[in-house]
């Protein structure tokens, strides 16, 4: 059995060869008897992050490598990365060390107990009072035609092979991740956590970005 990783790369120099030992020591110490990868997506960075993540690819060929010509938004590197994704389940986890790798022996339990979708979602998150207020606001409207989503929503999530066939055949151009997963009907598991404080460097998701997913995700996914 095979895990895939998939982590979306902006400016995460010394995040990410961190991300990759915390995915390392999990295998190491509770699921060694899983096969993994990494498929790591650099998404037009200006920094170091593309030479990190090619050093780790030449020192552990379970690590994969792609990268943007310029910045096309998380988005996109996530959804680029999960068509890459060869294992009988997937893993989206951020490159910012805020969703716990402590998580995922759960998760897989999960997933072998037979949840096609195993979501792990935000009850709190260590940000701004601005950006949790956004994220409210933005997650109360959106729940108003998908009351299924958390109200802290989710990026952290593991995907059995057959929801993550039929979520990649969807072929919209602004795409809602939460909306379109939930939308496959499969078995979910929900589990909660805090996300954790960013510890290296600082978030590219401002302000403009916020708003640009939200009305994606309003278009793509709401009734209202």
């Amino acid at each position: 059995m095979k895990i895939s990783f998939v982590i979306a790369v902006y400016r995460n120099e010394g995040a990410i060869s961190r991300t990759y030992e915390k995915i390392r020591e999990v295998f190491a110490n509770g699921l060694s008897e899983y096969e993994y990868e990494m498929v790591f997506v650099d998404d037009g960075s200006d920094d170091g992050s593309l030479q990190e993540i090619l050093d780790l690819r030449a020192s552990d060929d379970r690590v994969k490598a792609l990268t943007f010509t310029r910045n096309f938004g998380q988005m996109a590197a996530m959804l680029a990365g999960l068509q890459q994704a060869s294992g009988n389940a997937t893993i989206n986890i951020s490159a910012d060390l805020q969703d716990p790798a402590e998580l995922v022996p759960q998760m897989v339990e999960k997933w072998r107990g037979g949840a096609e979708l195993v979501v792990c979602y935000r009850t709190d998150r260590s940000d701004s009072f601005s950006a949790k207020l956004f994220s409210k606001l933005a997650y109360g409207a959106l729940r108003m035609s998908i009351p299924q989503i958390p109200p802290g929503g989710f990026d952290f999530v593991l995907m059995d092979r057959v929801a993550l066939d039929e979520f990649n055949s969807i072929d919209v151009r602004n795409r809602f991740f939460q909306g379109d997963l939930l939308w496959t009907g499969y078995r979910t598991h929900f589990i909660p956590y805090v996300r954790l404080k960013r510890t290296i460097g600082k978030s590219q998701y401002n302000i403009a970005k916020k708003l640009k997913n939200f009305l994606d995700a309003f278009l793509d996914a709401s009734y209202l």
